[in-house]
């Protein structure tokens, strides 16, 4: 029987740290302010402040979002909730007609992984009466799932009805990746498992996460079971999929199974690539395999796929071995 989601204290973040201007472009997709971070908190918020002509290093003026993002990033990554709501406070109105600029916030805070800084940002909307959807539940999930938090993020996701908010098929894929990355693939499953009671249908998102999270927790007959059901579930396997379905017959000693699944890819007209390779060739290795493992890499030349590093390690493990 599938564990039933019990929440426990999330786990330690970890300490602050600077977000350099590229960390804040790629997040929010517009230009960031370049200036030192130098001094107190208070100072650096001063430096960025709204009220301010700040603007780029080419001279163009900062989206207001970009403004509040860094106010945000100036922090670290453990600020408390009355910091956060200090810089927020002036924005609220703001976010009351535009609420998309709060998704644009917490997207950027997922990307980011900044999961305290979320919870802070979801907590005064709901505090201040803002009105939040699901967009900034999902977003609040991602970024929990991202820094580590599957506990919030299940919490998050339990607590949406309790708003008159519907998961959608996104709120349970975050959540299922979350569960993924903090390795509790019972967890994992038993939200799979729930997505029809909530009338949401599972796509190849959901199942990848799915076979990801039996693949580290080491269930590789389970993984290679909801790979036989996608096509029943009319959902088809993608590259991710297959790469997942790969890596759990690789730590579970598979090897003919990861070799079977990767000569199936072409029919489901999917390319092999370097990963697919890497697992394929480290499962050769370990299953003692590796005049196998040299032919994998022999051959992907051939297949136009160019090794990396990890291949290379993979097949030379598997003579080490030998």
């Amino acid at each position: 029987m599938l564990a039933s989601c019990a929440l426990e204290q999330p786990v330690r973040l970890q300490p602050p740290q600077a977000f350099p201007a590229e960390a804040l472009q790629k997040a929010s997709g517009r230009l960031a302010y370049t200036g030192s971070f130098s001094g107190s908190r208070s100072e650096r918020r001063a430096r960025c402040s709204p009220q301010g002509e700040e603007s780029s290093s080419d001279g163009r003026k900062l989206p207001q979002n970009s403004l509040v993002l860094q106010q945000l990033l100036h922090l670290g990554r453990t600020p408390s909730e009355d910091e956060v709501s200090e810089i927020l406070s002036a924005e609220l109105n703001n976010w009351r007609e535009n609420p998309w600029h709060v998704t644009v916030i917490l997207n950027s805070l997922a990307r980011l992984r900044l999961p305290l800084i979320a919870k802070h940002v979801l907590a005064l909307m709901l505090t201040r009466s803002v009105p939040a959807n699901v967009l900034h539940y999902n977003a609040a999930i991602s970024a929990y799932g991202k820094g580590g938090q599957w506990q919030l993020a299940l919490s998050l996701l339990s607590s949406m009805p309790d708003i008159s908010i519907v998961p959608s098929q996104v709120s349970y894929n975050a959540a299922i990746s979350a569960c993924d990355k903090g390795g509790q693939w019972q967890l994992a499953l038993n939200l799979l498992s729930r997505m029809p009671d909530g009338r949401v249908v599972p796509n190849e998102i959901t199942y990848s996460a799915a076979i990801s999270s039996c693949s580290k927790g080491g269930q590789w007959q389970l993984a290679l079971n909801f790979l036989r059901l996608m096509p029943e579930a009319r959902v088809m396997p993608n590259q991710i999929t297959y790469i997942a379905a790969i890596g759990a017959c690789e730590k579970g000693g598979q090897w003919q199974l990861a070799l079977r699944l990767m000569r199936r890819m072409p029919e489901a007209r999917l390319v092999p690539d370097e990963i697919t390779h890497s697992a394929a060739i480290s499962a050769s290795s370990k299953g003692g395999q590796w005049h196998l493992a040299l032919s994998l890499l022999s051959q992907m030349p051939e297949a136009r796929v160019v090794p990396d590093r990890i291949t290379y390690s993979a097949a030379i493990n598997a003579c080490h071995e030998h």
